[in-house]
């Protein structure tokens, strides 16, 4: 299975920069909406684009330094999938 971590990493990211960080700013800085934004914050996708992967990537840089797709999507095994 595939865990999304990107709210993780976000809150990691506002934690270490002080700032909240709103949609609105993280939509601005990456050039995506915000309503984008929002979905993939409060709601795991079931898929994503890489464009969008490669615009939250260098966002999350920024406050958190090299961060990678390993970082974004996590894969965890399991017999059952």
């Amino acid at each position: 299975m595939v865990h999304w971590r990107w709210p993780m990493l976000l809150e990691k990211a506002r934690q270490k920069s002080g700032e909240r960080l709103h949609f609105a700013h993280i939509a601005q800085a990456t050039g995506l909406s915000v309503s984008t934004v929002y979905l993939l914050t409060e709601h795991p996708p079931k898929r994503v684009d890489i464009h969008t992967v490669n615009q939250l990537l260098i966002f999350l840089r920024q406050y958190l330094g090299p961060v990678t797709t390993n970082d974004l999507l996590e894969f965890e095994h399991s017999e059952s999938a």
